[in-house]
């Protein structure tokens, strides 16, 4: 959490408040886990003159005194508000007297009064971004796509929305809400769009889009009205952008972008949904020997597509939240573009699947050596590939070569594993289990490192379809028995839902005749 002091342009962390501990103080010191410190929406009221934070997985609103000391925002709770039920207050909003919650994994719209009493709640599947205006509350389903108007009292008054990239009443992501003088102000963070609706709901006019440029967004969580202005978290910059009413830009608070004139918010490709176009990188059958199609970077998927079918290969172990296999694999999070970029590094071909969303994470496919790996090590620069241009702010090649060297030695390692006779399946476990460990002890997803048995399992749950899990478990060194093995997974696996690591490992593990 965060405070800026609009006086000196100046930002500066919020102390976690006395009493209350951060994430690694309960994991690594075995502090009260009921006092867990996560904050993921925050309200300040002018009437109360408190702060109410949804503090997420303490399933709890904290209130709150503010304190400026010293350029510092210190914080001092003064109540805690909890329900049986309330699962993730993901949203709060305080208006007339009443405090209004958006619970993601509770699935509900919580409202209580100022002392914390149950006022009346309804069922609002992964509610999100809430707001209350003079005479209506207001709730999005990330689920649904979708907004609802209550009454003060708890009645329903409208509805509007449906899952799609275009169109005044369609979202793919509406994350925020806020209200001002009369208006309500949608944030959707896939597609960029800022959206305006009266009241009733009826649509005003929207601003921005999904893009690599100053007048553009990526990852536009959350859009507040403050001082005649609308402030803009721009997540995957790393910066706020402030408007005016209109859409124009009065100020950044953080880095500027290249002022690229460019739209390219998300758009259908023959009527298929949340594609964003055509890739000229990679031929269909680089993926699967039996596809013929044309590869259109999707959303949270590569899709495969011609006149006779429809193919999609997942990048992501859940579709909004919709977890889809058995097990989550680690450090896979939710990509809304994809981009794939082939290039030499040290006279090898390489096959790189990322997004300008996940700053840190891409899928390396070695062809050379047919070797396949994940980087999630750091954070880097925003990398976009638009209408056949690749922009970034720093050189797109540099960032991706050390994210591949970062794999050199395990790469060395399998190689002459293989050469000693290993199957590669085994070679492969031997050689990348300490590059997984070091990968995720250093950016805190693991506290010790997986043993080889534990490893062993977790690259098991990359094998999600049932064809897939087929190829892993009769894995064996026997060459036409993996040929075999290999060939039958491409033919049955050219259905919605196969999974984009399944694919490189099987092409990796496997053999083509």
């Amino acid at each position: 959490m965060y405070y800026f002091n609009e006086n000196t342009n100046s930002m500066y962390e919020v102390n976690i408040p006395e009493g209350y501990y951060s994430l690694s103080d309960i994991r690594y010191l075995n502090k009260d886990k009921n006092k867990l410190w996560d904050p993921t929406g925050l309200f300040y009221d002018q009437d109360t003159g408190y702060l109410f934070i949804a503090n997420y997985r303490s399933h709890n609103l904290l209130v709150c005194n503010c304190n400026i000391n010293n350029d510092s925002l210190i914080l001092d709770v003064q109540k805690e508000i909890s329900y049986e039920g309330m699962q993730s207050p993901e949203n709060v909003y305080v208006k007339n007297g009443v405090i209004a919650v958006a619970d993601y994994d509770g699935n509900s719209l919580w409202v209580f009064d100022l002392f914390g009493n149950l006022l009346w709640s309804k069922e609002i599947k992964l509610a999100h971004g809430v707001a209350i205006s003079d005479t209506s509350i207001y709730v999005t389903s990330l689920f649904d796509r979708t907004i609802c108007r209550y009454s003060l009292a708890g009645e329903f008054i409208y509805q509007i929305g449906n899952e799609a990239y275009e169109g005044t009443e369609s979202f793919m992501w509406p994350t925020s809400l806020d209200y001002s003088n009369g208006n309500i102000i949608v944030s959707d963070a896939h597609t960029g769009r800022i959206y305006i609706f009266d009241e009733d709901l009826k649509y005003n006019s929207s601003i921005g889009g999904i893009g690599p440029s100053d007048n553009t967004f990526n990852f536009p969580y959350c859009a507040n009205y403050f001082n005649d202005a609308i402030y803009v978290a721009d997540v995957f910059n790393n910066r706020v952008v402030v408007l005016n009413k209109r859409g124009q830009i009065k100020k950044i608070l953080g880095k500027s972008i290249e002022n690229i004139e460019l739209d390219i918010m998300l758009q259908a490709y023959n009527n298929i949904p949340y594609t964003y176009g055509l890739t000229n990188e990679v031929e269909s059958t680089f993926f699967n020997p039996y596809l013929s199609a044309q590869v259109i970077n999707g959303y949270d998927s590569l899709i495969f597509y011609n006149e006779n079918y429809y193919f999609q290969i997942n990048c992501s172990d859940y579709a909004c939240n919709q977890t889809i296999f058995d097990t989550q694999i680690p450090m896979l999070e939710q990509l809304y573009i994809i981009w794939i970029k082939k290039m030499e590094v040290d006279n090898k071909q390489f096959v790189i699947v990322g997004s300008p969303e996940n700053t840190s994470q891409y899928y390396i496919y070695n062809a050379t050596d047919n070797i396949f790996f994940i980087n999630a090590e750091m954070a880097t620069e925003p990398i976009w590939y638009v209408k056949n241009k690749w922009y970034c702010q720093k050189n797109i090649d540099s960032i991706l070569s050390e994210k591949i060297h970062k794999a050199d030695a395990s790469t060395k390692i399998y190689m002459d594993l293989i050469s000693n006779g290993y199957d590669r399946k085994q070679a492969y476990i031997e050689a990348f289990m300490d590059y997984y460990n070091n990968l995720y002890i250093n950016c805190n997803q693991l506290i010790e490192p997986m043993s080889e048995e534990t490893f062993r399992q977790w690259i098991s749950s990359f094998f999600s379809s049932e064809s897939g899990k087929k190829f892993w478990n009769e894995y064996s060194d026997n060459n036409v028995k993996i040929s075999l093995l290999t060939d039958n997974y491409y033919k049955e696996t050219q259905t919605v839902g196969t999974h984009l690591c399944e694919c490189f490992f099987v092409k990796m593990f496997g053999q083509i005749n």
